[in-house]
């Protein structure tokens, strides 16, 4: 009799032991599901950046550093869903960019696919502003349009001064716009 009652303690023991193992297993499951939710929503933000500060990579095609204080060169896709999601932020960059009064920035827009999809994508949404410029597979700008949306912020000697992998939030323009601004301070007005 000792034995069965011992014997059901057990068994109920061992029941709440795994109903509370599977509602550990669900609610990691539920957080690991809404993390990678989050990360996907973000993009490529997590990973290193495009270039290391102080790269210097290639001129695009028919672009000059020298000729500007700034080239901001934006990875761009017609296929890429976060590029989609970028554009208003992107369209602000523009107008920012635009508005400059102490320096000169140029915006670039880089893509592996044809110079007229490119085209037709920035004129689509509103980024006319931007210089497309196709880029070839293995070319020293290469990561930039693979890692689409991707920011690189380059100076007049060419050399990289930030970079910013993935979807381009709110925040992440605020930084761009940031980096411009304290440039810009330590610009000589053009005149």
């Amino acid at each position: 009799m000792e034995l069965k009652a011992w014997s059901k303690r057990l068994d109920s023991i061992a029941n709440v032991v795994v109903i509370g193992t599977c509602l550990l297993v669900c609610s990691l499951l539920v957080m690991r599901a809404a993390q990678a939710r989050n990360e996907q929503r973000v993009g490529l933000s997590a990973l290193a950046p495009v270039f290391p500060v102080g790269f210097k990579p290639a001129q695009p095609a028919g672009i000059e550093y020298a000729a500007s204080d700034f080239t901001v060169l934006v990875g761009l896709s017609s296929r890429c869903k976060y590029c989609a999601e970028s554009m208003p932020m992107l369209r602000t960059l523009a107008h920012e960019a635009g508005a400059q009064k102490k320096m000169r920035v140029r915006l670039v827009a880089l893509a592996l696919e044809p110079l007229t999809s490119l085209t037709s994508y920035l004129q689509r949404n509103g980024l006319a502003e931007f210089l497309p410029n196709e880029i070839r597979v293995g070319s020293d700008l290469a990561p930039v349009a693979q890692r689409t949306p991707s920011i690189v912020l380059v100076d007049r000697s060419g050399s990289v001064v930030a970079t910013w992998p993935g979807l381009v939030t709110e925040e992440r323009l605020n930084d761009v716009l940031e980096h411009l601004t304290q440039a810009s301070a330590l610009t000589p007005q053009q005149k």
